[in-house]
């Protein structure tokens, strides 16, 4: 208990730093609001006068055999429910965006005005203090991405007044990889970063190269969801669960191994 009330002061410790970096601020909130904006304004044109008629009657047709859901719902209504679905998966880059940015400028920050050395002067252990930077870039990115989530369900009842519609984008396989995947990618995204962030000074290096180790992870997820190449079931989605929680336990176990005193003392310059 004791161990846990330490890892749980070092979070709180490094949220509040996390709200006082303007840069960090301002990707929380414009990032999720430009993207907000961008998908609303795509599924309220294709919902505006002669949005139906934008596509062919095959066109549709294709879409419903991808989607069958959407054959309970009228042209307009399939076409941006197709749209709303597919656009959707954009709400899990925030994971990887915000987790991967937090914990770069955590832990580059911590080596560049040398003061883990300190830090592991104290009785907090190495684990701990990882544990706690691991939690503390997770938290920021699970709100905003599950907020984000809520605003956008917001938005689609706002411009369709249809429950389907928000029962096909919101089923129940996006939910759950919405609840239960997104924290394994966050979890992905900032044991990346921090595998990163022990082999360079540079936050942004740092975000760059964790971003380069995720993308097979983020590729997959796209590939297969957003373009609507197959249909997002349940099997599919407890897969995707399943393998992120598996990459998200090597991925911690490898920051274990690279997040220890000794290397931090003698390695990390």
């Amino acid at each position: 208990m004791k161990s846990m009330r330490l890892v749980f002061y070092v979070a709180a410790k490094e949220i509040r730093e996390v709200f006082r970096d303007a840069r960090l601020r301002t990707l929380l909130f414009l990032m999720p609001g430009c993207v907000l904006v961008l998908i609303g304004s795509v599924v309220g044109i294709a919902g505006g006068r002669g949005g139906s008629g934008a596509i062919s009657q095959r066109a549709l047709g294709a879409f419903r055999s991808v989607h069958p859901d959407l054959g309970r719902l009228g042209p307009t209504l399939a076409l941006q429910g197709t749209l709303a679905q597919g656009l959707s998966f954009y709400l899990f880059l925030f994971p990887f965006a915000f987790a991967t940015q937090i914990a770069a400028y955590s832990v580059v920050g911590e080596k560049v005005h040398r003061t883990l050395e300190p830090l592991l002067a104290t009785p907090v252990k190495a684990w701990q203090l990882l544990l706690g930077k691991m939690l503390a870039a997770c938290f920021p990115a699970l709100l905003v991405t599950w907020a984000a989530a809520a605003i956008y369900a917001g938005t689609l009842w706002q411009l369709t007044r249809s429950l389907p519609l928000l029962r096909v984008v919101f089923s129940p396989a996006f939910l759950l990889a919405l609840g239960a995947g997104v924290p394994c990618q966050c979890l992905m995204a900032v044991s990346a970063a921090v595998w990163a962030s022990s082999r360079t000074n540079d936050p942004r290096a740092a975000t760059q190269m964790a971003a380069v180790l995720m993308l097979p992870v983020m590729g997959l997820l796209f590939v297969g969801a957003a373009v609507g190449v197959v249909q997002f079931g349940l099997a599919l989605a407890f897969a995707v669960v399943f393998v992120s929680a598996l990459l998200a336990g090597f991925g911690v176990w490898i920051a274990l191994i690279g997040f220890q005193r000794e290397k931090i003392l003698t390695q990390w310059k």
